[in-house]
């Protein structure tokens, strides 16, 4: 695991509850380690192709820490990449 700034990797898989609205996938909560982190907010979106396949990537806040999340179009599955810790 990396820290930088208060930055760690975490990558891991994690279960999202997501709304799908104008065509956009929104993260709205996630479940990392048996705890349930409700999201206030989507800071920041963007798509990498850099891993070999397209992710839809997120910059979330719970109202107390940054998480970077990601789903992999081609597996449907979502990561939890980072934890930016306030």
């Amino acid at each position: 695991m990396g820290n930088n700034s208060g930055i760690t990797d975490i990558n891991e898989p994690v279960k999202v509850g997501a709304v799908f609205e104008n065509s956009r996938i929104r993260p709205k909560w996630f479940v990392w380690k048996k705890k349930k982190y409700i999201l206030r907010k989507i800071t920041y979106d963007w798509v990498d192709s850099s891993r070999g396949d397209k992710h839809l990537c997120f910059s979330v806040w719970d109202g107390r820490n940054m998480y970077e999340l990601s789903y992999s179009t081609r597996f449907f599955t979502w990561m939890l990449d980072r934890v930016h810790l306030e």
